[in-house]
């Protein structure tokens, strides 16, 4: 099951235009990250659910082109179920094929899932949560857990100062099917919240599991900016385009991403930037850890540090709260 549903409200005004899933991260969406790693190891099925910008997401999945997964996908317009309430719609898909995933749909990893699959096999677990090593100290809740794998705890970043080994919740989980008659029907039910708590009650054993490998999470204008500049790196390359990337011979160019449709004017300066499609940028205008949305045209000479841009026309007005709108863009500080 694949997690989908959210609103990316800490990446408005851009996820006005494009949901979180569908993220392109060097030219593949967020999704398909997330499907190609799947299809590692065996999956051959999928749940997605659904809500904000329903069709978009539907459309990335019908351009996925991995090998084939099918996809079944669930509504949660009318009310976003949570991470556990999400199952209850496609219970039916999981409940007769034995052990299955709950990944969240904003990740992109390499994780080796064979070895948390062993110890949640053999441990008999209900539920194993997958932990990784938070070496960048991002602002995410700690887990703590004891020798035997028990999470015993959630530390508030601002609280983890003295800790020396953070970890984090990648948000995949572990689960076998016993545990979706705990799942109530048509509410909102959180698995770390409501649903755990609730297995532990029953004499079920949840534990977690710390995993090596990357992991970027990517829901907010500066996670979406470092880790697609660390996946550039990771390549070994300076600059990435899509096609259709027309340069006049006296841009300037360092660690810049482009999506298709982009054309950078004479003098203009990129860097450490992503540009995400059917843009300009005018003579002179110089782009410093920005991110510009789909349509933006840059003015010559304007010059740009650390700015999410978006069209403000091709979002909403509850998508513009919070940015600064002149000359038809949306400007908000990364």
């Amino acid at each position: 099951m694949i997690l989908a549903a959210g609103y990316s409200t800490r990446l408005r005004p851009l996820s006005g235009q494009i949901p979180k899933p569908c993220l392109p991260v060097l030219g593949r969406p967020l999704l398909h990250h997330v499907m190609d790693w799947l299809g590692r190891f065996g999956v051959r099925e999928a749940g997605v659910n659904l809500c904000h910008r329903p069709e978009a997401v539907r459309q990335a999945v019908a351009r996925y082109d991995g090998p084939h997964i099918p996809v079944h996908f669930s509504d949660e317009s009318g009310q976003i179920l949570l991470t556990a309430g999400a199952l209850a719609p496609l219970r039916y898909l999981f409940r007769d094929g034995g052990t299955f995933l709950l990944v969240n749909g904003k990740v992109v990893t390499d994780i080796d899932l064979e070895p948390a699959l062993e110890y949640h096999r053999s441990r008999g677990n209900l539920a194993t949560l997958l932990l990784a090593p938070n070496r960048e100290r991002d602002e995410f809740t700690h887990v703590t857990v004891d020798a035997d794998g028990t999470i015993t705890g959630y530390v508030p970043f601002r609280q983890a100062g003295e800790i020396e080994e953070l970890r984090v919740f990648t948000g995949i989980h572990i689960l076998q099917p016993e545990i979706l008659d705990l799942i109530p029907d048509g509410q909102p039910f959180d698995t770390v919240q409501h649903l755990y708590p609730l297995v532990r009650e029953r004499g079920g054993a949840v534990r977690a599991f710390l995993c090596e490998g990357s992991w970027r999470e990517f829901s907010t204008p500066q996670r979406y900016l470092r880790h697609s500049l660390e996946l550039l790196r990771a390549q070994g390359l300076s600059n990435w385009s899509s096609p259709r990337l027309e340069l006049d011979p006296t841009a300037r160019l360092n660690e810049a991403i482009f999506e298709p449709q982009v054309e950078v004017g004479a003098g203009a300066s990129v860097t450490r930037s992503i540009l995400l499609g059917d843009n300009r940028v005018g003579d002179g205008a110089s782009l410093s850890e920005c991110i510009v949305g789909p349509g933006v045209v840059v003015p010559p000479g304007m010059s740009l540090h650390r700015t999410m841009v978006v069209a403000a026309a091709a979002v909403g007005a509850e998508d513009l709260a919070g940015a600064h709108v002149a000359d038809g863009l949306a400007l908000t500080p990364i």
